[in-house]
């Protein structure tokens, strides 16, 4: 039952990238890995979440306490259905599965998007354009368990081996009327990547536990 739980979260995990890929392996739970990331990719795509474009799109609403428009335009976001599988491999010998999985890049570029909310008379605006890239985002890892999908699977430990390879953005970002595009420019390019980096080690163990403790509350 852990060995299940965990190939669904890997397989979520993966479910905003990965295209279809025609992979045959030896090794029954690489076969269903790969097999239940490709249906819910297809999935993905059917829904028409990647690309994703829109022309133009508003919304409004009208409340006794909130009064709210917003609109956006020329929005296209891709990627999401572009993930490489750069290794799915179980050693049974040594009862290990290591996985490694990358997402080359998420792209998002908005032409001109805006939001006027009106709150208990207090009004509040903001506007957003430009474009943001994140490159090679990695989940990496590996898993040590106990038994066999025939007899039982226990999942003994995971190490976590996460990372991005940078982000480019180029925003425009008003709030009010006053423009915060330098700032948010510079947290997103340089102090947002610098700080995943720097703290890589203790995201990792914090995801590695989190997933362990998922595991374990569904078995």
């Amino acid at each position: 039952m852990k060995a299940s739980v965990f190939l669904a979260l890997l397989a979520v995990a993966g479910a905003f990238a990965l295209p279809s890929q025609d992979i045959e392996t030896k090794d029954i739970t690489t076969d269903f890995i790969i097999n239940l990331i490709n249906r819910m990719i297809e999935s993905i795509k059917g829904a028409g979440l990647d690309p994703l474009k829109i022309k133009n799109a508003a919304y409004e609403y009208d409340g006794n306490l909130l009064q709210l428009k917003a609109f956006v335009e020329d929005l296209q976001f891709t990627g999401a259905s572009n993930i490489v599988i750069s290794n799915l491999h179980n050693n049974i010998f040594l009862s290990l599965y290591d996985f490694d999985v990358v997402i080359p890049e998420l792209s998002l570029i908005v032409g001109d998007s805006g939001i006027e909310a009106n709150i208990w008379e207090n009004i509040v605006s903001a506007e957003f354009r430009g474009s943001l890239s994140i490159k090679n985002i990695r989940l990496a890892g590996q898993v040590r368990y106990r038994g066999s999908l025939i007899v039982g699977v226990e999942i003994v430990s995971i190490v976590m081996q996460t990372g991005i390879g940078g982000i480019e953005a180029d925003v425009n970002v008003i709030a009010n009327g006053n423009d915060h595009s330098a700032a948010i420019n510079v947290f997103l390019n340089d102090t947002l990547p610098n700080t995943l980096e720097n703290y890589r080690n203790e995201i990792n163990a914090l995801l590695a536990r989190i997933i362990m403790a998922i595991i374990n509350r569904r078995t």
